[in-house]
């Protein structure tokens, strides 16, 4: 984001019952400011967001925003801002993804577009870790709701990010926006993968202590435990069969197992 526009403040935040956002995550003036619970109003920015609008400062010049609770540096006021909504499939948004800076107009559309991608990444990330039993709706396609098993869901969340990918590459092509930023963007999709993955350790890994394994051990033992053969790893993870029996041989050795099937 930074390639595009100078971002003083970011947050991240998720809606709680009764008014709430949980504030995750800070930052602001170059440091990491700690978890809060703040409230909002029926007529505020967050209430806003939460309709499944996105703010830009040149809606309203900006009186939402001064409506807002302050944090980080009271001293300084923000010129600008670009507020997105972290979006749900089935219901109202899950939370809000905020960039702010102390200069007057330098959020563009195209960082607004770049923003409302990254809230659409960071959402597959949040769904994945609040339930890991993802259920993909192929009703437009093959007909109804498929319930996967973990592993399926995973790599449907990795086909998923890989496809924001592509359409981010496009908007380059399309909006002009930077190598750098959409670098950095990509990166961020490859980091909900890895936070999706951990999230399915979290939940499925019971009685088996699949920590110390790598990212990639750890999918290769959930697909070896749903009794997936070498080629078919092979098939789902692109991996050439070598590569696959060499992440095997590793697992059992670090699991101090015999064979695959007490994976």
């Amino acid at each position: 984001m930074l390639t595009l526009a100078p971002v003083d403040s970011f947050y991240v935040g998720f809606f709680e019952p009764h008014s709430v956002v949980r504030m995750t995550y800070v930052f602001d003036g170059g440091r990491v400011l700690g978890p809060d619970m703040v409230p909002y109003g029926p007529h505020g920015l967050s209430a806003h967001v939460r309709a499944g609008h996105t703010y830009s400062w040149s809606q309203d010049a900006g009186a939402l925003v001064q409506r807002g609770l302050s944090f980080g540096d009271i001293e300084r006021v923000s010129h600008d801002a670009v507020v997105t909504p972290i979006r749900d499939d089935v219901g109202p948004p899950l939370g809000l993804i905020g960039y702010l800076s102390y200069q007057p107009s330098v959020f563009s559309s195209e960082l607004v577009a770049a923003a409302e991608w990254l809230a659409d990444a960071f959402a597959v990330t949040e769904k994945w870790s609040r339930s890991y039993h993802l259920r993909i709706d192929h009703a437009a396609i093959t007909g109804p709701q498929i319930e996967l098993t973990p592993a399926e869901a995973l790599l449907q969340v990795r086909k998923k990010l890989a496809q924001l990918s592509d359409r981010m590459s496009t908007l380059r092509t399309e909006q002009r926006i930077t190598v750098g930023d959409l670098d950095e963007l990509i990166a961020l999709c490859e980091q909900a993968t890895t936070s999706a993955l951990q999230a399915r350790d979290e939940s499925a890994c019971v009685g088996t202590n699949f920590s110390i394994l790598t990212d990639r051990e750890r999918e290769v033992a959930f697909l070896v435990r749903e009794g997936r053969t070498n080629a078919q790893i092979c098939s789902s993870l692109h991996l050439s069969e070598s590569t696959v029996k060499g992440h095997v041989t590793h697992i059992l050795a670090k699991l101090g197992l015999q064979n695959r099937t007490q994976i």
